[in-house]
């Protein structure tokens, strides 16, 4: 007899679906496949240090993930239970027996509804595991679990085993906040497992990106917590067949080969190895690949485990009969993977037995199509696939059998099944484009059935497909955070845009996103909210959210209908079947989408657009003006652009006071703006045309209040009443210096809201006209500067007030005649550094008038002397000085100068007089007091005749004039007061004067101070004595009582005087004797006399000595004399040579210079000025030879 199947192998009573309920011997059924060997590895090496790890084991419906986790628990909870276990390789059961001993919780997720917080179910499975209440949560997560794992070592535990089953499902029930907090709650049990000695294996069917419908930035936070992934595959399944499912009876080693020899020699495809077949068996192996390819539809209704368990036991109550009781050569064949496929082919096959594998072909074929894991076969491997055996000597036959009872009648009658033309032979397989509509409609409702009521990738492919140049919710999501430029209001604006969705973002996602647009340096941040079909109001949710963050705007999609929502659902499953069928090459199922997905495309822009432009902007505060539904026909850039309007007003609304007239974007433009028109405090209308500049001044400088246009020029004129942004800029500055960056952070964020050229214009400007001070370190920044980088430091300008400026103009001789306008920090220093200079020659001029006043008030000679309005000239003068520091700052000086002017008209004149009297005190006061002092000398006699009126009267004049000499000098009006009495009798003098020196009359004169010296000589005949005529240095012809501008100064005419031929002493008291004599006859040069320069005769004292015979050449003689002392010129050659005024001299003479010294001396050189005073005991050097020497008032000897 045969043998069966059940000869050869076990079928166990296994359970198909292990719960964690605790029950014990999972352990000792754990097969050590090598997922599980692998799985179990890294999980135990985990368990040997202090900290432990996070582990996502991911493996379908019935693959063993809940055995798995069983195991481990009783494992981890005595790790000795690893030493006598039966299969474990030394590797294995070394990790095991070094494992820390660890408190095993289970959290199965099947037993707890969707609602259940994940958090708060593992927490009290923890308690309940150590037999304690649990304490409540705090807000405080870290410290709770730390408090758990206390109490874990509390118990004699070294550890902690989390295991969480059936973790997909519970997730895939989940939306919105709900399944955030869980997968947050995941994220910390990863972080906390890496910090102690904790481990946490989560089982899931599938993995987190298919079952949370959450944003990629979750999914990557989990994974980075878990990043070792354990699987179980269908490998897993195959080696429990032969591990503990189906073990062979022992004895079955031979009949298997036996078996397998068999079928190898019936079927020409047969490509199955011995050790393959051996592992497998019953099952036919291609079955156990069919159902990994299948898993995701078959898994979920019976799972793998449960196939083979009741398909070889059978199941009477489900109809199933038991396949272990079939011959041993039946294998298990795919085409059991589709129970009880029913179908008419009476009319396509003939025969029972052909209708039977007919049927069992059609199965299989749909089998592999629906498999995105299969091929397309040949009629030998379908041959092998289903173990066609009509022949057991030729297998080839089995083959052609197939194909032509079955295949090709199939093909040829059109019903689903096609034949692909192809070396080495022809493939099959069962297309369902031959009905596509019909097709694509009966996968759609597959995948219908498969999806999730709120799957999130119903929204996402509605998102992508919808997408338009209006709007693309989904290529700007893929973006993610993006810096994206607007213009507004002319001016070019940086906004942080991105997508996301509001149960997802949070408060804390809010604060995140803030932050990153102001690290970005972006003025606001616009959130684009993905639709939420679930939340039944994301508007209120983007309000709460907004409200906290002024600079945040969040556009919120209307809700979809209920229509649309079932377009959005159906478009989905579209494109996966879409996508399907161009993974498998099926061309007409695939033509037939494509044409569909164009109306599919069409209607999802509609969809998407109805939703956002009949939406809402939600913000905490907006501008008037926006219109969604108008936008919606514009291109994103325009649609950005209006969306970011209102916000930006509303957080800048004085912004349109200033707002450019042109689009402010280009940098070329703002570089030549600050180093052309701001420049310079004007420019004219000519230079801005000819620079090229006029447009971008009145588009620009003008509308932000910097310039003004006078007449045919721009005028930098910074004005806070016309201009917010100045006025801001004043404000902000009033206090002191503030930092750039502080100042620009609020001149860019406040209600002005201005752009960055915007403001680099506006400190050029401010900073050009002195309204502020710019600062770097300890230097000051000078406009213009091209960077704000140039800039650390703005404080309040120095400028003077306006009112105060408008009286500078009054000032014009002091801070110079203008322009003044415009008003700006240059022109301000400018006008200050020329009052300086001017302040210091006042200063100069009133401290020399007023020693000039006090040496007049100090001389006897001088009593009479009137100053008429000079000392409150003076005062006034003295006044402005002492009030106005010349060190002073600019605006402080000039408005001390402006304070203390008070009349400027008064002030001025009073200066003007001071300084001409100071002129006059520093040129003439000297020559005007000696002149006096020689005029009232008693000395100086005028003899009682007609012949000297006009002398008299000149006399009287001069010391008239001489009295009001500083208030003449004050009005300039000295060189126009000679009277024609005056010039009569200079007329007179100078006649007289020629007549006396034809006759040789000797002149005598005052005194001088001190003794007459005298020198041995040869006696000689006495000459004519002094005394005889006009004393006096009148005697000589000459101008008298000429007064010019410069002071009242005495001009002699020269002339000729007498003197004596021989030696000629001048002198003072000189005595008879041998010796040189005060006068001489015959011709000779005199010499001059104090005050009255020119030339005249040589002046003898009263007293004069006797002189010496002498010859009969004349000499040229005369001492230049500081005082009315005369000099004395030696007889006989030429007279003596120069002394120095003011060299001391004994009195009555000095001494003498060498006769070479004089002889080297030539010619006398020009008058030098007059003494100080008269007689003033000035000594004079008198040498033989040379030209005439200057004599002291003294007198000086010479031979």
């Amino acid at each position: 007899m045969a043998p069966r199947i059940a000869d050869l192998v076990t079928v166990t009573r296994a359970e198909t679906v292990v719960r964690l309920d605790g029950a014990p011997g999972r352990l000792d059924d754990l097969v050590l496949t090598g997922d599980v060997t692998r799985s179990l590895t890294a999980v135990l090496e985990a368990a040997q240090g202090p900290h432990g790890a996070g582990f996502l084991l991911v493996g379908h419906f019935g693959s063993g993930k809940s055995h798995f986790l069983a195991a481990l628990s009783e494992l981890l909870a005595d790790p000795s239970r690893g030493r006598p276990l039966p299969g474990w390789d030394g590797r294995a059961r070394e990790l095991a027996l070094g494992a820390r001993p660890s408190l095993p919780v289970a959290v199965p997720l099947v037993e707890y509804r969707a609602e259940a917080n994940l958090e708060d179910v593992t927490w009290r499975r923890a308690w309940r595991a150590l037999d304690r209440e649990p304490p409540p949560l705090g807000s405080d997560r870290a410290a709770a679990w730390a408090q758990l794992l206390d109490a874990v070592r509390a118990a004699g535990r070294a550890g902690l085993l989390l295991v969480v089953d059936e973790l997909s499902e519970f997730l895939r029930a989940k939306r919105g906040p709900a399944l955030t907090e869980d997968l947050r709650f995941l994220q910390f049990l990863g972080e906390w497992a890496r910090q102690g000695p904790v481990l946490v294996v989560a089982a899931l069917q599938e993995s987190l990106e298919e079952v949370a419908s959450v944003s990629e930035r979750e999914l990557t936070r989990i994974r980075d917590r878990y990043p070792v992934r354990l699987g179980l595959s269908m490998r897993h399944v195959e080696d429990l067949v032969r591990g503990r499912l189906v073990p062979l009876r022992p004895g079955a080693d031979a009949e298997l080969e036996l078996v397998h020899r068999g079928l190898r020699a019936t079927q020409p495809g047969w490509r199955v190895t011995p050790e393959r077949f051996h592992a497998c068996y019953p099952l036919h192996p291609e079955t156990l690949t069919l159902l990994d390819g299948l898993r995701f539809l078959l898994s979920q209704q019976r799972g793998a485990v449960d196939f083979i368990c009741r398909q070889l036991r059978g199941d009477p109550g489900a109809g199933i009969p038991a396949w272990q009781d079939r011959p041993a050569g039946d294998l298990l064949c795919p085409d059991r993977v589709l129970p009880y496929y029913e179908r008419a082919a009476a009319a396509l096959v003939e025969g029972e037995a052909d209708r039977e594998l007919a049927l069992r072909a059609v199965r299989l074929l749909t089998l592999l199509a629906a498999s995105p894991l299969e091929r397309r076969r040949d009629a030998r491997e379908l041959a092998a696939m289903l173990l066609v055996r009509m022949s057991s000597i030729d297998a080839e036959a089995n083959a052609a059998y197939l194909e032509r009872a079955v295949l090709e009648p199939l093909a040829g009658q059109g019903a689903y099944v096609v034949a692909h033309p192809g070396a080495p032979a022809a493939t099959y397989e069962v297309e369902l484009e031959a009905d596509a509509g019909l097709t694509v409609s009966r996968l759609v409702e597959q995948e219908r059935a498969r999806l999730q009521p709120d799957d999130r990738r119903v929204v996402e492919t509605l998102l992508d497909l919808g997408g338009s140049p209006a709007l693309s919710v989904g290529l700007l999501g893929q973006a993610g955070r993006a810096r994206r430029q607007v213009i507004w209001q002319n001016t070019l604006r940086h906004v942080l845009l991105t997508v996301a969705r509001l149960p997802e973002l949070g408060a804390q996602g809010v604060d995140e996103l803030v932050g990153a647009a102001e690290r970005a340096r972006c003025e606001a941040a616009v959130v684009i909210a993905e639709p939420e079909p679930a939340v039944p109001d994301l508007e209120a949710v983007a309000g709460s959210l907004a409200g906290a963050a002024p600079r945040l705007a969040i556009w919120v999609p209307a809700p979809l209908d209920a229509g649309e929502r079932e377009f959005a659902a159906e478009l989905f499953c579209r494109q996966v079947v879409l996508r399907q069928a161009m993974g498998e090459g099926r061309g007409r199922l695939l033509d037939f989408l494509r044409r569909s997905s164009e109306s599919d495309v069409a209607r999802a822009r509609e969809v998407v657009r109805r939703c956002y432009f009949q939406g809402r902007l939600v913000a905490a505060e907006l501008g008037a003006g926006l219109d969604l539904p108008a936008l919606s026909g514009q291109p994103f850039d325009a649609v950005l652009r209006g969306l970011v309007a209102p916000l930006l007003h509303a957080l800048h609304p004085r912004h349109r006071d200033v707002q450019p007239h042109a689009e402010l974007v280009s940098d070329r433009h703002v570089r030549r703006l600050i180093s052309v028109a701001l420049a310079e405090p004007r420019l004219t209308v000519a230079a801005a045309d000819r620079e090229g500049l006029r447009p971008q001044v009145e588009a620009f400088l003008v509308p932000l209040g910097l310039a003004r246009k006078r007449g045919e020029a721009y005028v930098l004129a910074p004005d806070p009443a016309r201009s917010p942004a100045v006025a801001e800029l004043l404000r902000l500055t009033a206090t002191g210096p503030v930092e750039r960056a502080g100042l620009a952070a609020e001149l860019a964020g406040g209600e002005v809201g201005l752009s960055e050229p915007e403001l680099l214009l506006l400190l050029n400007g401010a900073v050009r006209s002195g309204i502020v001070e710019a600062t770097r370190g300890r230097r000051r920044v000078e406009a213009p500067f091209l960077s704000l980088e140039e800039v650390e430091r703005v404080g309040p300008g120095e400028l003077l007030a306006p009112e105060l400026r408008g009286r500078l103009a009054e000032l014009g001789d002091a801070v110079g005649p203008g322009p003044h306008e415009p008003w700006d920090a240059q022109v301000q220093q400018a006008g200050w550094d020329r009052a300086r200079v001017w302040l210091e020659a006042r200063r100069d001029e009133a401290a020399r008038l007023r020693d000039g006043m006090e040496r007049l008030a100090g001389s006897a000679l001088h009593a009479d002397a009137q100053l008429g309005g000079l000392p409150e000239d003076l005062g006034r003068v003295e006044r402005l000085l002492g009030q106005t520091d010349p060190q002073a700052p600019p605006r402080r000086g000039l408005e001390a100068l402006v304070t203390a002017a008070g009349e400027p008209a008064a002030l001025l004149e009073a200066a003007r007089r001071v300084a001409a009297a100071s002129r006059f005190c520093a040129t003439g006061l000297a020559p005007l007091m000696g002149t006096v002092a020689y005029l009232r000398d008693p000395a100086l006699r005028i003899p009682d005749v007609d012949a000297y009126d006009g002398v008299r009267e000149a006399r009287g004049e001069a010391l008239g004039l001489a009295a009001r000499a500083l208030p003449l000098a004050a009005e300039e009006r000295g060189a126009n007061s000679r009277s024609p009495a005056s010039s009569g009798a200079g007329t007179q003098i100078a006649s007289r004067g020629a007549r006396d020196a034809e006759r040789g009359v000797p002149g005598a004169g005052p005194a001088e101070r001190g003794r007459g010296g005298r020198r041995p000589g040869r006696p000689g005949p006495r000459g004519p004595r002094a005394g005889d005529g006009l004393s006096g240095p009148l005697h000589a012809p000459g101008r008298v009582g000429a007064v010019d501008a410069a002071g009242l100064r005495l001009r002699l005419r020269p002339g000729h005087g007498a003197a004596d031929a021989g030696r000629a002493r001048a002198g003072g008291d000189g005595g008879p004797g041998r010796g040189p004599a005060p006068g001489g006859a015959g011709p000779a040069r005199a010499a001059r006399a104090a005050g009255a320069g020119g030339r005249g005769p040589g002046l003898a004292g009263p007293g004069g000595g006797r002189g010496r015979p002498g010859g009969a050449a004349p000499a040229r003689g005369g001492a230049r004399a500081g005082g009315p002392g005369g000099g004395r010129a030696p007889g006989g050659r030429p007279g003596g040579g120069r002394a120095a005024p003011g060299a001391p001299g004994r009195p009555g003479g000095g001494p003498a210079r060498p006769r070479r010294a004089a002889r080297r001396a030539g010619r006398a050189p020009p008058p030098a000025a007059p003494a100080a005073g008269p007689a003033a005991g000035l000594g004079g050097r008198a040498g033989r030879g040379g030209r005439g020497g200057r004599a002291g008032g003294g007198g000086g000897r010479g031979r």
